[in-house]
Formats: C-alpha cells, sequence, structure tokens
C-alpha cells in the first residue's frame, strides 16, 4: 500500500466525515444506488463451502483491489463497487490452488453471481482460470427491471440519443406517443403517468421537478450526453428499500471515470432536413403531402479521460454542443401591405408620443428557429487508500429555444365584448416572439468506505440548481388588432384576421427556479448467511415560480381605424397587492428511514425483508384566505405537511435447481412517488387574495399611449396596486386537501427465468401488479346541481347523468362570489397488470438478440397528465362530473412486441461491422367518445362521454331534431362500430384504442483501425427505416384532431336534455351516400415520417 496515499487519507477522511455528519445533522431522499455489488460462493470440487478463504476482485481498468473473506457458508459478497469493469476475481484457501474468473461486468444497483471452484494443490498446482459468463441466472434478482450496459447503449439505434431511447429497450417501459414526434419522449412504465418516474444521475435526481415537461427531464433535449453514461438501470419493483421517489420506473444512469490509461473521443452527428420524408401516406387516413420538413440538427462533442495519480486519483471530461436549426414559424395569414403600412406608421408615431419609454416593435415574417444546447461535465475519482474511496462530478447543461408566441384567433374579452370581426386567423410581428432558456446544474459526490471486511458504508450528497428563464425583445403590453386583411394560407383573401405586437400575455413575468439538495448515509454489515442494511436520507426542495401572465397589460382593437385612433376596444391587467408575494415561493423536504436484511436461507433461496419510513415536510403555506374558508368550511392552505408514510417490501430467489437453470422469484412491496410539483404550487398561484385583474372596455379603456406615459413602467412591467382594486370581484381558488399524501402503489411482480441453452439466453415470464394506494384527483367544488325548474326537466338524465345549473364562472355556480374552486385531493382506486415473455440473447458468436412480448391493462381515475390541476378536472372525458369514475387510463399500451438483433462482421482483420436494428410494434393511444358540447351543462365542454341509444325508438333519445334518415344512420354508426357493445348505457372512458403501430429503426456502424490504440467508426441511424421500406406494412402513426398529446377523444356532434331528461342530438351530417362518418382519425405527420442521422467518432 502507498504510504503517501494513507497520510491523505488519513488527513483527509476524518475531516470529510465531520462535513458529511454536519450535512445530515443538519438537512439529511436521494434513492439513487450509483455502485455495483459482486457476490457469490466459494466451494471445493464437490460442492462443500470454504470457509475463510480471501477474495479479491479487482477492477482491470484502475488496477483497484476490493477484498473480502467467505463465510462459514463459503458465501462472501461485495458492496460499494464501480459499475462495469471487467473485474477479476480471485479466490485463494489454504489447501487449495487459486482460482480466478476473468471478464465479470459489474452491474449498476444488481450484485452479480460469481462463484469460485477451488480445487486442492495436491490435484492441481497450477492457478485455475474461468471467463464470467454474461448470461447465467442473477441470484440476488427479484422485482422487474433491467441493466443496459455499454455495449448494449452503442448497439441501440438512437436519433436522439437520450435516456428515454435506453429507457425503453425495457419491455415495461414505453412511450406515450405525442403529436409532437418523439421529442418529447413522454416515458411510461406499466401504464403509469409519464411524470411520475424517477430520473437519477450519479444518484443525483435531475426530473423535471416542477412539473410542466412531458418529457419528465428539465432540459430540453437530453440532461446528459450517452457518451458518458457506464450503464443504465431501469427498475420497476425493486425491493431495496434504498430506492423510492416513483410509481412508474426508476431510471438511474451512473457516469463514466477516468482509468489507468489515457483515453478519450471527438464525436459528431449529423441530420439535415433533406434526409427525412415529406410525404405521409396510409390506408385509412388522408394522406398528406408536402408537409413541414423536419429540422436540421448538428451534435459534436469530446471525451477525455485518464489518470491524474495512477492507480489513485482519475479524471474524465465531457463537452457536448447540440444545435438545431427549425423551419421558420408558418404565419396564420399575410397581412395586406397597405394595413401593414399604415400599422408600422402608426407604431412609429407612439414610439414619439411615448419617447424615453419607445420600443422596437419588430418586423413581420418569421425567421429560422435556432435552438442550442451545450453540455459540459467534470469527474474525479479518488482512491483514497484501499478502504476508501470518493467519486466527484459536477455538470451543467445549459440550452436555448426560441418560440413564435400564440396566435389566439377570438378575443380574450369574448362575450363580454364583441368585435366587429371575429378573425379567422393570426400573425405577428417580431417584438411578440420569445426565448426560453434553461440551466441546469448539478453537484454529486459520493465516499465508499469498508470499515471492517463486514461493514461498508456510503455517504452521499448532491445538488441540483434549475432555472427557466424567458425573455422577450420588448417588455410591452400586447396588443391585438384585429379586422386585419390579407391572404390565408389557402392563399384566400380574408379581411377578418388578427395582428399581435408587444410581450406575448403568457411572459409577462415568467421565470422558474427549482434548487435541491439531498444526502444519504447507507451501511451494509455481513453477519453469516445476513446482510443487514440501514440508511438514512434527505431531500430538500425550494421552488420559485413567477408567472404573472398580463400583468403588462392587454389591449384590444376592433379594427385598424380604431389602433390608428388608438380607441381600443377593451383592456386588462393583472395586478399583485403590496406586501404579499410577487412570486409563488414554496417549500418541500423528505425524510426517510429504512432498514432491511437480505437472508441467504439456503444456497438456491435467498430473501430480502425491508421497511422504509417517510416523513414529507413543507414549512411555507398559501395566504389563507378566510373568506373561502367562511363560504366553504375548509381551509385553502393544506400542504402535505408532517405526512408519514410506511413502505414495506419483500423480495425473493429460488433456483429450482442446483445448476440454477430455471429460478424463481418476485416480491411485494410499497412504493411511494412524487407529484410534479405544479400541482401543490397552483394553491400558491390561485389563494384567491393578494392579485386581482382590471377589466375596462368602450370609452373606459385607456388610450395605448396614456398608459405607457403614466401607468407602464418598462423597468418595473408587472403590476403592482397598494390594495386589491376590485375586492368585490369573483376569484379562482386552488387548494390541497390538508395532509394530502403523494402518489403511492403497492407492486408486486413474480417471474420465472430460464437458462435456455440451446437457444442461448434466457427466457423470462414476468407477471407485474400495481394497486394504486394514494393517487391525486381533482374536483370543482363550485358547480351546482340543477335547479329543477318547469322547463329544465328533471336533475339526472334519462340515462342516469348528474346535470349542474351552468359552469362555476357564472350566477350559476354554487357560490357566486367565487369562481373555479379546485381541489386535488387522493384517492385510492385504479390499477395495472402487464406480462411479459422475452427471451434475451447476449452477444455470441458475433449476434445478439432480444425478443419481448407484452400485454397490458391500466386504469385510473384520472390522468392528471396536465401540468395544472384544474386540467385534471376540465380535461378528464366523464359521465357523472366530479365523481371518481374508474376506467382506462391514458397512459395504458395494451399490447407490444419488441425484436432487437445486432450482428458483428470482421470482413478484414480489426476492421469490424456492426448492424442493428430495432422493432416495435404496439397498439395505438386510447381514447373516448364524447359530445362537442357541454352535455350535462357543467362548464366544460368536450368531456361528456356519449350515450349508445339501444335503436331510434330508445326511450331515452329524442330524435325530433333529426331527420329520419339522420337518425338512422346515427344509430347505424353507433351500433355498428364498437360502440355498439355498450348500447343502452354509456361508452366508458378510453375503452377505444387508435391502429396498431409498427415502428423499424436500424443502425449501421464501421469500426477502422488506425494507429494503436486509435480508432475511427463512422455510423448512420435510419429511423423509421420500415415506412420507407414498406408504407403499405409499416404505415403510419395516427391520432385524433381532438388530442393534447396526453387524451385522445373523437366527438359525435352536439346533444342537449329535452325537459323530459331525453338527450336530444343535433348537428348531424351525412356524407354523400348518407352515413353518419363523424372526423377520422389523422396523420402524425412527424412520428411517421422517416430520417436518417450520420455521425462519427474518433477513439484514442
Amino acid at each position: 500500500m502507498n504510504p503517501q496515499a494513507n497520510r491523505l487519507g488519513g488527513i483527509f477522511l476524518p475531516l470529510l466525515l465531520v462535513v458529511f455528519a454536519f450535512g445530515l445533522a443538519s438537512s439529511a431522499f436521494a434513492q439513487g444506488i450509483v455502485s455495483a455489488g459482486l457476490t457469490g460462493s466459494v466451494t471445493d470440487k464437490s460442492g462443500q463451502p470454504v470457509a475463510g478463504a480471501a477474495v479479491v476482485a479487482t477492477h482491470v481498468p484502475t488496477n483497484a483491489s476490493f477484498t473480502a473473506t467467505t463465510r462459514a457458508n463459503g458465501h462472501f459478497a461485495f458492496r460499494g463497487l464501480p459499475p462495469g469493469g471487467p473485474y477479476t476475481v480471485t479466490a485463494t484457501a489454504a489447501g487449495f490452488t487459486a482460482a480466478t474468473v476473468s471478464d465479470v461486468i459489474a452491474e449498476l444497483g444488481r450484485e452479480v453471481d460469481v462463484n469460485v471452484t477451488l480445487q486442492t494443490e495436491v490435484v492441481k498446482l497450477e492457478a485455475f482460470k474461468v471467463t464470467a459468463a454474461n448470461d447465467d441466472l442473477d441470484s440476488a434478482a427479484s422485482g422487474a427491471g433491467s441493466v443496459l450496459t455499454n455495449a448494449r447503449m452503442a448497439a441501440q439505434p438512437s436519433a436522439k440519443r437520450s435516456i428515454g431511447d435506453m429507457a425503453r429497450t425495457n419491455p415495461l417501459v414505453t412511450f406515450r406517443q405525442s403529436i409532437t414526434d418523439r421529442d418529447d419522449q413522454m416515458i411510461t412504465a406499466v401504464g403509469q403517468n409519464n411524470r411520475y418516474n424517477s430520473i437519477l444521475l450519479d444518484g443525483a435526481r435531475i426530473n423535471d421537478q416542477f412539473g410542466l415537461n412531458a418529457s419528465g427531464i428539465q432540459s430540453f433535449f437530453n440532461p446528459i450526453s450517452l457518451d458518458t453514461v457506464e450503464q443504465f438501470s431501469i427498475a420497476i419493483s425493486p425491493y431495496d428499500v434504498r430506492n423510492s421517489g416513483f410509481t412508474g420506473a426508476a431510471i438511474n444512469a451512473v457516469t463514466k471515470s477516468g482509468t489507468n490509461r489515457f483515453s478519450g473521443s471527438l464525436y459528431g452527428y449529423y441530420t439535415s432536413k433533406s434526409w427525412a420524408g415529406k410525404d405521409i401516406t396510409g390506408t385509412s387516413s388522408a394522406p398528406i403531402e408536402g408537409i413541414k420538413p423536419l429540422d436540421t440538427q448538428k451534435t459534436w462533442g469530446a471525451t477525455l479521460g485518464g489518470p491524474i495519480w495512477k492507480d489513485h486519483l482519475f479524471f474524465f471530461l465531457n463537452y457536448e454542443k447540440f444545435d438545431r436549426e427549425s423551419a421558420a414559424s408558418v404565419p396564420g395569414f399575410t397581412p395586406a401591405s397597405a394595413d401593414l403600412s399604415a400599422i408600422n406608421a402608426r407604431l412609429s408615431a407612439i414610439n414619439t408620443a411615448i419617447g424615453t419609454k419607445k420600443a422596437d416593435f419588430g418586423t413581420f415574417g418569421g425567421s429560422p428557429l435556432q435552438t442550442q444546447e451545450e453540455k459540459r461535465l467534470a469527474k474525479i475519482d479518488w482512491r483514497i487508500n484501499a478502504d476508501h474511496r470518493l467519486s466527484v462530478r459536477f455538470n451543467d447543461t445549459k440550452g436555448t429555444l426560441p418560440q413564435f408566441g400564440r396566435f389566439s384567433t377570438t378575443s380574450t374579452f369574448a362575450p363580454s365584448t364583441s368585435l366587429a370581426n371575429t378573425a379567422a386567423r393570426g400573425t405577428n410581428l417580431s417584438s411578440n416572439f420569445y426565448t426560453q432558456q434553461r440551466t441546469e446544474k448539478v453537484w454529486a459526490g459520493t465516499l465508499f468506505s469498508s470499515w471492517t471486511p463486514d461493514l461498508k458504508t456510503e455517504l452521499r450528497y448532491a445538488k441540483t440548481s434549475y432555472e427557466q428563464l424567458t425573455t422577450s425583445p420588448i417588455d410591452f403590453p400586447e396588443v391585438r388588432i384585429f379586422g386585419v386583411s390579407g391572404v390565408n394560407n389557402a392563399g384566400a383573401s380574408i379581411s377578418n384576421g388578427v395582428l399581435f405586437f408587444g410581450t406575448e400575455q403568457f411572459r409577462h413575468g415568467n421565470v422558474i427556479k427549482v434548487d435541491t439538495q439531498s444526502y444519504a448515509a447507507h451501511a451494509d454489515y455481513f453477519m453469516n448467511n445476513l446482510t443487514l442494511s440501514a440508511g438514512i436520507d434527505r431531500e430538500d426542495s425550494d421552488f420559485f415560480n413567477l408567472f404573472r401572465q398580463g400583468s403588462y397589460g392587454l389591449f384590444e382593437y376592433a379594427d385598424i381605424a380604431s389602433f390608428l385612433a388608438d380607441t381600443p376596444n377593451a383592456f386588462r391587467r393583472e395586478y399583485y397587492v403590496s406586501g404579499t408575494p410577487v412570486a409563488d415561493v414554496s417549500q418541500f423536504d423528505i425524510t426517510g428511514l429504512y432498514a432491511q436484511a437480505k437472508w441467504d436461507a439456503t444456497p438456491r433461496l435467498n430473501f430480502t425483508f425491508g421497511l422504509r419510513e417517510d416523513l414529507v415536510g413543507s414549512s411555507i403555506r398559501p395566504i389563507l384566505n378566510t373568506t373561502f374558508q367562511t363560504a366553504f368550511g375548509m381551509r385553502n392552505d393544506g400542504l402535505p405537511d408532517g405526512v408519514t408514510e410506511f413502505s414495506p417490501r419483500v423480495g425473493f430467489n429460488w433456483s429450482v435447481d442446483d445448476s440454477r437453470a430455471v429460478q424463481l422469484r418476485g416480491g411485494v412491496g410499497r412504493f411511494l412517488g412524487r407529484a410534479p410539483w405544479v400541482f401543490f404550487s397552483n394553491s400558491f398561484s390561485n389563494p384567491g387574495v393578494g392579485r386581482f385583474g382590471i377589466t375596462q372596455t368602450g370609452t373606459n379603456a385607456p388610450s395605448l399611449v396614456s398608459y405607457i406615459n403614466n401607468q407602464f413602467d418598462p423597468s418595473n412591467p408587472i403590476g403592482v396596486a397598494a390594495t386589491d382594486g376590485d375586492p368585490n370581484a369573483r376569484r379562482t381558488i386552488n387548494l390541497l386537501q390538508d395532509k394530502i399524501h403523494l402518489p403511492a402503489v403497492w407492486r408486486g411482480n413474480l417471474a420465472v427465468d430460464w437458462k435456455a441453452n440451446f437457444l442461448g439466453g434466457n427466457i423470462t415470464t414476468e407477471f407485474v401488479y400495481t394497486q394504486q394506494d394514494n393517487a391525486l384527483f381533482s374536483d370543482n367544488l363550485n358547480i351546482k346541481p340543477l335547479v329543477v325548474t318547469a322547463s329544465s326537466g328533471p336533475a339526472i338524465g334519462l340515462d342516469g347523468r348528474q346535470r349542474f345549473n351552468g359552469g362555476s364562472n357564472g350566477a350559476a355556480a354554487f357560490n357566486t362570489a367565487f369562481n373555479e374552486v379546485i381541489r386535488v385531493r387522493n384517492v385510492s382506486v385504479g390499477e395495472s397488470s402487464y406480462i411479459t415473455l422475452m427471451w434475451d440473447r447476449p452477444m455470441k458468436n458475433h449476434w445478439a438478440a432480444n425478443l419481448a412480448f407484452t400485454k397490458g391493462r391500466s386504469t385510473e381515475a384520472q390522468s392528471t397528465g396536465q401540468t395544472v390541476a384544474v386540467d385534471g378536472w376540465t380535461r378528464n372525458a366523464v359521465f357523472n362530473q366530479n365523481a371518481v369514475e374508474v376506467s382506462t387510463s391514458d397512459f395504458e399500451v395494451k399490447d407490444r412486441l419488441q425484436l432487437t438483433l445486432t450482428r458483428e462482421w470482421e470482413f478484414a482483420k480489426n476492421w469490424k461491422t456492426y448492424g442493428s436494428l430495432y422493432y416495435e410494434g404496439r397498439t395505438g393511444n386510447p381514447y373516448s367518445f364524447t359530445y362537442s358540447n357541454d352535455l350535462n351543462t357543467d362548464g366544460v365542454s368536450g368531456n361528456d362521454l356519449v350515450y349508445v341509444p339501444t335503436g331510434t325508438s330508445d326511450a331515452k333519445m329524442d330524435f325530433s331534431g333529426l331527420t329520419a334518415a339522420q337518425a338512422s344512420a346515427y344509430v347505424a354508426y353507433l351500433q355498428n362500430s364498437e360502440l355498439g357493445q355498450f348500447a343502452g348505457s354509456y361508452a366508458p372512458r378510453n375503452r377505444f384504442t387508435l391502429p396498431w403501430q409498427n415502428r423499424l429503426d436500424i443502425r449501421l456502424s464501421q469500426k477502422i483501425p488506425l494507429y494503436k490504440p486509435a480508432d475511427l467508426e463512422i455510423f448512420a441511424d435510419f429511423i423509421n427505416f420500415g415506412y420507407w421500406l414498406s408504407r403499405d406494412v409499416f404505415g403510419y402513426v395516427e391520432e385524433l384532431g381532438n388530442n393534447n398529446g396526453v387524451y385522445a377523444r373523437r366527438l359525435l356532434g352536439s346533444a342537449a336534455y329535452t325537459s323530459a331528461g331525453q338527450i336530444k342530438p343535433s348537428g348531424i351530417t351525412l356524407d354523400s351516400a348518407g352515413n353518419y362518418a363523424p372526423a377520422d382519425s389523422t396523420v402524425n405527420p412527424l412520428a411517421s415520417r422517416w430520417r436518417i442521422q450520420v455521425g462519427a467518432r474518433l477513439r484514442f
């Protein structure tokens, strides 16, 4: 052992322990496992255990050695090892010849089996060497999950090189298909919400904790380069109680480290808009041709690693830059030159009138979107001495994404005011554009210690800082001019366009900041055939959310003449009251304590028993609204503060025979998840006090020039007032059920693994069941059941549906002093069942394969897949509003077939060629049939599930508003389609699925040897190759027009209740053949197209 290393360790280690102990004491949920383990037994040739044998595991790249001693049963275990390798494991014992197992790969979060057989010295005097098999069954496995090694990652076709592309290789994990290609990569596991996963890097949480991003991560694209990742772990039911913070999947990655050899890489990827399909055709939906081209994307980066001090201190560095050029946004129309000239002239006059407050209002016409993202990473690994090692990492991601703003086509103030023209198209000047900027910085460190052969510890600290800023060219009210003439995109002349300029109204103060610190201390103690584990972890997050929509002011002009005269039709501005917070500041913490025992009952049977307790805290409450409290008899400042959660777990693994050719594994446990904080933050944003808006119309509205000169300060643009300017105004309230629980599930699995030697791999059959324990559910407390009058009809329709008095924003509300009152509470309904049959063949004889079929069913009461709590209520297709109705989940994937094939060729010495393909076939997204209007008059349109009549004489229906032909065609469609099975009742939510989807991706790569040890790899990824190969076979991805990327609905016209409580349909249009044919599905033009990406990587 190096004396200098011991001296440094003796000085540094106590100091580091003091720092960690202080951190744990002052503030100690970093549920990431960042290390690997090796376990096994040492036996003699007769199979008897060898006690007291010395076992040494050597990490070949760094020459680091780890030691263990076999117990009385011959068992040994290593914890806290760097994932990857390779390792060599050597066992020695008195009277035996040393035996070595080489090429052992340690897997993240797992214990890989390494069993060693010793020969007596009399029989064999030379060391005995074997090579580890990569298809042995894992005796420590119990739960559902998988590990993706560096080699498997490299072979996977991937255009995005993302966490999602790697996670989808697990048969229980897929993407929720969005309407914007797979850029969103909404990762969903076993039918659970895509925002309910835990994503960690080296133990640091990199989830989008605030919860606005469908991808579940905080960066625009990838939070880290795949070139820096050593391994991925995808866990669905890990019974190790260190894991927590998810109800979907726990996706954990560990980064690469430097070794004793200097090495690095230069790499680049490129795809062009010319290398993508431009025509989409299919067999059922209408073809789309000449669609908007895809983006041109360029990525380049570099890695470098090596020793600072051989065998002791190592470094690893990475830099990567991503550039994307997107086509310019297509304006809704092109203004007539005369109108545009008049508007520009008036803008020039406005600037003269406002003097020093003048602004650059921009020009008409978009420019290409230039998107960028940069990533940096630096990692240091220090082997302090033989018993202690430290790993420290910093990485950051910075991205910018320009946006063209939103083009509303109707007045914000309608129906209270009306304009001379209602806009059919919208466009804007460049002052209405904005740019989002996201920055994420992560610091993470772990200290691994071996105090005795039986006691191992890990101390871990991580800090994540995330900031999203929105910058606009100017700080100015948003101005809308209606009645602008021009030409629309179809080339037709219009006179009712609307033109925007000024700061886009949703960017009037728009900042998000999230700072998170996590601490963890973990210990393992080996005692005979028991491994005892215990620990504490804590996560503390601070949230800053500034969102002041409309706080700069919003002007609307009925036509150009009104704009030229500066006589607005309407004006509105949002204010906050001085002395109340301008931003929503909130806090969340969770502290976990856990203990666990792994019992190796026999060499063939082991159990894991664990218990976890989590204490949830939130020290900052929303403003208490006493008026609301008096009106509704409840407080609006509820939080999850002070809630305690217990999560017991048990897992087992049993080898059916001594050779472990077949094993049975499984377990059951409770998993506490996390909700996107935005669902809870809404109660800070909408307490109903301290904020208000003032609307002025007609002659009461100020002129733009007067407002800028007398009321608006560009240096402090957010509206502030000394007192509430409209204390009698109706307010919107968001609240949480007090002591609300975080989402949690009970989950269990049962699996059979079979080492099928004749197939060269393993066959697994696995069943995973999930039961919701505490799901989130939004309801509206301010909608009022129908007040029955002589003409209204019954409060309950003849179909059994509850009717309401009207929306909560009008005179029909339950309490007319308030608008929507949205409460988030817990319900314990919903479940999922998934079964998988998989064959996995690791690389042997130059080829590898993975084939899996998964069948699933998932139910829920509400998807909570949106970004605000009210959307959980308004966007949930229902039969009875506010009732807890269990139905198919928005995230269900009923059937899924996957195939991955990898082949290696060597046509010339050291010139290796690789080919990989990835096929995925799956059922389409679930969808519902609803009426297009508001049947139950709860104030929400398009969410009422359709009643299916038994015929034209159904007593619950009134067809008097239709002709006989229309009524017959309407009923025929409902009865002859999938809806027919529900005749006499309503069609449940999400009971139907869009057509089957096929996708085939391929990857080809060629390694070119250069001067040793350098080589050059060139490669190409052909995404959606199947569609390019055969449109008839692979088709395209279909979606419904009424689709927001989470829910999908097919609208079946309008309907209303009669005074007798019957449903009276209207607005039914027949086609030329006399049939009723509601809008068919359409093509998703982004997800359906093929694309080619090429790249090169120089390794040295």
